[in-house]
């Protein structure tokens, strides 16, 4: 077989045929997100003959990931590799002519319209609601398809929040508040329901690319008892964001602030300013053990903590949730 009969089953629907295939293999996605929702819409993807895919994620795999992030493996999580690193290279092994572009580190309103450029739908695969909102007010700004989805516990939700809206914040105003929503720390995760709200979530991508005029249809599902529902979105006159084109998110002044992970063992802070990899790594010698340096980020260990630092500033302090003592160990480091 050829390269191109791999796709020789897709090509027999319907709902797609040559012509949608060849869309397909032109277009480019965004995954924001590579946990467990970003592995199975990047597989998918990937799979599907998608032209490039844009992978963004600010942190590394863990062992706690693979009982649901179904692209890593045990290696990844021993090397504490980064998603965005392990996710393109078990990609890479599905389909060899994808473009993939690598980027380590944290969306935020500084970075965002460079690292989504030219792309054609983005898939959310977050886990905090700023970022959420922050797609919602890009993917409106810029006419943008936009797949939100989210999963906790045994239940999850999925979206397309298409250019003809309504957006986001159509439904939900305003994010909640940090600290009132169940996370995965705290309420658990049911391995297949991300299955199905990732497959989900990569069909109404698929579908904003070769039928944008699909209607708004919000689902939620509960895997644990069975049941699911389906949410018909309205344009909300009022809206703030694709009523009113107040970007909020896109505008918002950025603070910077220490952030704990929901295991409380690692602390994630963002430099003042921007470190030179290769320079800092060699500043370490002497100083710190079992230094790692590529072009996407340095990993050392310094006393009782491990380091990850991306080229961005974001920096990932590993075996404490301690904001104080990361602080601490960061300054003596770059003093």
């Amino acid at each position: 077989m050829t390269f191109k009969d791999r796709f020789a089953r897709q090509e027999r629907l319907t709902q797609v045929g040559v012509d949608g295939q060849a869309i397909l293999s032109e277009a480019t996605f965004a995954i924001v997100g590579l946990g467990a929702l970003g592995n199975t819409m990047a597989n998918w993807l990937v799979r599907a003959g998608a032209k490039k895919i844009i992978l963004i994620d600010r942190d590394v795999v863990e062992w706690s990931n693979l009982q649901r992030q179904s692209l890593f493996n045990e290696e990844d999580a021993k090397n504490k590799t980064p998603k965005s690193i392990a996710a393109a290279n078990h990609l890479k092994q599905f389909n060899s002519k994808v473009l993939l572009s690598i980027n380590c580190c944290t969306l935020d309103n500084s970075n965002i319209n460079d690292l989504l450029e030219g792309t054609d739908v983005i898939l959310d695969g977050s886990d905090n609601f700023y970022t959420r909102y922050l797609l919602n007010d890009y993917a409106v700004k810029n006419a943008v398809p936009f797949i939100y989805c989210g999963a906790t516990a045994t239940y999850g939700m999925c979206g397309p929040i298409l250019p003809q809206g309504p957006c986001l914040r159509c439904l939900y105003p305003e994010p909640p508040a940090p600290g009132t929503t169940p996370t995965c720390a705290t309420a658990g995760i049911f391995g297949p329901t991300i299955g199905t709200i990732a497959s989900i979530a990569t069909s109404m991508a698929i579908q904003a690319l070769l039928n944008p005029k699909q209607d708004y249809t919000f689902f939620h599902c509960d895997l644990w008892p069975l049941r699911n529902v389906t949410l018909q979105g309205k344009v909300n006159e009022n809206c703030p964001c694709c009523q009113n084109k107040d970007f909020e998110f896109l505008n918002a002044k950025q603070e910077d602030l220490p952030e704990v992970n929901c295991d409380q063992n690692m602390v994630r802070i963002k430099l003042l300013s921007t470190p030179n990899i290769s320079q800092f790594s060699k500043s370490l010698e002497g100083v710190a053990e079992d230094i790692e340096s590529s072009d996407f980020f340095l990993k050392f260990k310094y006393k009782q903590c491990e380091f990850f630092m991306f080229p961005d500033g974001t920096t990932q302090i590993y075996g404490t949730g301690d904001v104080e003592l990361a602080n601490q160990l960061t300054q003596e480091l770059t003093a």
